[in-house]
Formats: C-alpha cells, structure tokens, sequence
C-alpha cells in the first residue's frame, strides 16, 4: 500500500466531530427510539436504519475529503478464501460470545444502555419476526459499519499513519458509535479483533461477514437463559476459539506492510 500525504488536521477533527452529530444530533432530538423495554420493533428498525444512513453519509463525506487509491480497493473486494472467512466468523463470534458472558458474571448488564435494551427488545419477539431482526440487525449494520471503519476509515488512517495507531484510532471511533458505558470498552475491543483481522488479511469481506453472522445470532439468542457455570465455560472455551483463531490467519503479512 502506498503512502500518500497526511490529510490536513482539520479534515480528521472535521471526521470525528461528523461521527458524534450523526449519530448523537438525531438521538438528542428524540427522532430515535428510547432505550427502554417499551421499545417497539418499529421504533427500534427507525432508529437503526437512521444511524446506519447518518453512518454511511459519513463515510461517504470522508471518502470525499480522504480519496483511497483504486489499488487497495480491488484488493479488498477480492474474493475471500471460505477456510479463512469460516475461521474469521467463528473467532469472532466466540469473542463476542465470551464479552458478553463476562459482562453477565459481572452484573454489569444491570446499567442497562443501548445494547442491554436493545436484547430485551429481541427477548420480547419471536417467530417470523425474531427472524426478520436478526437478518436486518446481521446484514445492515455489518455492511454499513464495515466499510465506514475499516473500508474507508481504516484504510485512510493506513495512508498516513502507523498500522498500530490506525487500528487503536478506528476501534475507538467503532466503539464510541455504539454509545453504552458498558459495551463500549467490549466494542472497541471486538474493533480491535476486526482491525486486525483486515490488516492481515485485507479483504473487507472477512470483517462483514464476522460481524452480520455475530449480530444475527446475538438476536437469535436473545432469551437463552444461561447459568453462571454456563458464562463460566463461554468465557474459557470461547476465549480460545477466538485466540486459536487469531493465530490461523493472523500470520498473514500486514496490507499496510
């Protein structure tokens, strides 16, 4: 990948001062659902739908004042290897799986927040309906988001800056935009796991197809009632799935090398 002048300072404050007033600006003004157990799918399927347009404005507003090289895009949109995509879905699943029963064990879900209502909201439906969620909550979100964070935020970072730095910056800015005092530290490190999984590999496709098969088994899911042995054993066990799958395709030459 080559290397190309740093954006202007302003460009990247401008970036991340876009991210907050997208997303937050509509939720100040009551235009999204409350987080609360009365949430109705309706409600809930509005206020998603407008934080992944805001989301994708964003993303196109950056590409516009950041423009990527067509080289980097035609080697993220190559096709995947469905060893390493299946490998890539499993580990992050497990991780998601894992920071989700550490945060049960802890009795933090007791603050409540965005995520924490939003499966309360997914526990309340069933069916055809459960089903519809999930495939909505798997696909738009895992499209929309990864290529604002990693295809283009990611990307661009890797332009100017080290590999390290891009990825910390852009797991910050994935986390921050799932606003939840109790998941947020769990995003940016599932950020992290996604990052790294596209420094290494360098197709986008891995990261998308992780991220919407983890979000529609976190809605199908929803009302699993697990034990705190059960926690206990996703924890360890999914912990190191998620480690024994960073080490199959984690050895992979860094894209940014």
């Amino acid at each position: 990948m080559k290397v190309s002048a740093s954006p202007p300072l302003w460009v990247v404050h401008l970036s991340f001062t876009g991210l907050w007033l997208f997303y937050f600006g509509p939720w100040l003004f009551g235009l999204t659902p409350p987080t609360d157990s009365s949430v109705e799918p309706r409600a809930f399927l509005f206020g998603l739908g407008l934080s992944q347009v805001t989301l994708l404005g964003l993303g196109v507003v950056l590409l516009k004042a950041m423009p990527l090289g067509t080289d980097g895009l035609r080697n993220t949109l190559k096709a995947p290897k469905w060893d390493k995509m299946l490998a890539a879905c499993l580990g992050f699943t497990c991780l998601s799986l894992a920071l989700g029963s550490i945060i049960d064990l802890t009795q933090l879900d007791q603050f409540g927040g965005v995520v924490s209502e939003s499966h309360q909201l997914f526990e309340k439906v069933d069916g055809e309906l459960r089903l519809a969620l999930a495939i909505v909550v798997g696909i738009i979100p895992g499209v929309v988001e990864e290529i604002v964070f990693r295809g283009v935020l990611l990307r661009r970072l890797l332009l100017s800056y080290a590999p390290k730095l891009s990825l910390v910056v852009s797991s910050l800015a994935f986390g921050l935009f799932h606003p939840d005092l109790v998941h947020t530290p769990a995003t940016f490190l599932m950020g992290i796991y996604l990052g790294t999984l596209y420094l290494h590999r360098g197709r986008l496709s891995y990261c998308i197809a992780a991220h919407a098969l983890n979000n529609f088994c976190a809605v199908i899911g929803a009302e699993l009632e697990l034990s705190q042995i059960d926690h206990v054993g996703i924890v360890l066990g999914g912990g190191l799935v998620a480690y024994l799958s960073t080490h199959y395709y984690f050895r992979g030459r860094l894209i940014a090398d």
